[in-house]
C-alpha cells in the first residue's frame, strides 16, 4: 500500500516527529468530542444543517498546532503525492464546500442517510480543502451524519485505513462507500 500525502508550501510548526505524532493524538481525541458536541447540536434542532463553519471547526480542533492553516480552506495548490486524483484549485475550494453542503440540505428529507453520509465522505476527500487533515474531517462529518440519522458504524479499524487510503488514491468512489456503510453500519 501506497502513502498518501497532502504537499503544499507551508513552514512546519513541529520539527520533531514524536511530538507532532503526540499532538496529532491528542487533537484527533479532541475533534471526536468535538464531532459529539456537533451530533448534540444537530439532534436538538431539527431543522439543523451542516454549515462550512461547521467543516472549519471540525478541521480547526484536528490540527490546531500542526499547522498555521488549522480551521481554514488551503490557499494555494496542493498535491497528493501516491494519488492520480489532482484536487480543484484553493480559490473554488470555498464554493465547492459551500455547494456540498447546499446539496446535502437539498437532499435531507429524500435521499437515504447511507447516501449522505457516503457523500459527503467521497466529496470532502474530492475537494481536498485543507492543507491537512482532509481525511480525519471528512470521516468525523460522515460519522456525525451517520449518528444524526440512528446508524451506528461498527467497522474494524484496518478497514478504516484501507478505505480511507483508497479514497485518497481515488480508485473508490461514492457508490462504493454506500455499499461499504451498509456492511459496517446497523
Amino acid at each position: 500500500m501506497k502513502e498518501r500525502f497532502s504537499h503544499a508550501e507551508q513552514p512546519s510548526l513541529i520539527s520533531d516527529e514524536m511530538e507532532r505524532a503526540r499532538l496529532e493524538a491528542e487533537n484527533a481525541l479532541r475533534q471526536t468530542d468535538a464531532a459529539d458536541f456537533e451530533l448534540h447540536k444537530w439532534l436538538s434542532s431539527p431543522d439543523r444543517r451542516l454549515r462550512v463553519s461547521d467543516i472549519l471547526r471540525l478541521h480547526r480542533v484536528l490540527m490546531t498546532g500542526l499547522t498555521e492553516y488549522a480551521g481554514n480552506f488551503r490557499p494555494a495548490h496542493v498535491k497528493i503525492e501516491g494519488s492520480s486524483h489532482v484536487p480543484p484549485l484553493a480559490e473554488d475550494v470555498p464554493a465547492l464546500v459551500e455547494d456540498m453542503c447546499d446539496y446535502l440540505s437539498s437532499q435531507w428529507a429524500s435521499a437515504t442517510s447511507l447516501h449522505l453520509a457516503a457523500y459527503v465522505l467521497w466529496r470532502l476527500n474530492w475537494i481536498h480543502p485543507f492543507v491537512d487533515g482532509n481525511k480525519r474531517t471528512a470521516f468525523q462529518v460522515m460519522f456525525v451524519f451517520l449518528k444524526v440519522n440512528g446508524k451506528t458504524l461498527d467497522v474494524p479499524e484496518p478497514e478504516v485505513v484501507i478505505t480511507m487510503t483508497d479514497l485518497a488514491e481515488g480508485s473508490i468512489q461514492e457508490d462504493d462507500l454506500v455499499d461499504w456503510l451498509k456492511k459496517y453500519t446497523f
